[in-house]
């Protein structure tokens, strides 16, 4: 997790979801971009095919959770507990070659994350997630997450 004073790098993030989620080094899962607002994440394109040589939406599903996992545990202090807890999909239009997904989280969900972890050692977040292909919204994914401060 994240010391909260050093910013998380993108590089750090990946190593971690790829360690401890195995499928996504299958998936070609890379973190693109990681600010303190957004990630960038990505799937590749051959991976992550289906019969009509389109992606996967079991692959959409598990990408676009991996970007609101991301962006959440690159803001978390070292000792903390993340689950999803539960998360809906819309799949709006096919999407071809690589996966792209984005989440943003605004300065006042992410401070409001973590005065709630500070004040009773818990916390959820929603966080939307989109895929866009061909400049159009292809998949809108919505995440609710839970924290834990463990110990």
């Amino acid at each position: 997790m994240n010391n909260l004073n050093i910013p998380m790098q993108a590089s750090e993030l990946e190593a971690s979801i790829r360690s401890g989620i195995p499928i996504s080094a299958h998936m070609d899962f890379r973190v693109r971009e990681l600010t303190a607002q957004n990630i960038e994440v990505s799937g590749g394109a051959l991976e992550n095919i289906n019969v009509h040589q389109t992606a996967f939406a079991g692959s959409l599903y598990a990408i676009c959770t991996l970007a609101a996992w991301g962006l959440t545990y690159s803001k978390l202090p070292d000792n903390c507990s993340l689950v999803m807890e539960k998360a809906s999909i819309e799949y709006l239009r096919p999407v071809r070659g690589q996966i792209v997904a984005e989440a943003v989280i605004s300065q006042e969900q992410s401070q409001g994350l973590l005065e709630q972890l500070a004040q009773s050692a818990k916390a959820r977040l929603e966080l939307q997630v989109v895929v866009m292909n061909e400049r159009k919204i292809a998949v809108k994914f919505t995440a609710y997450l839970y924290v834990k401060m463990n110990g």
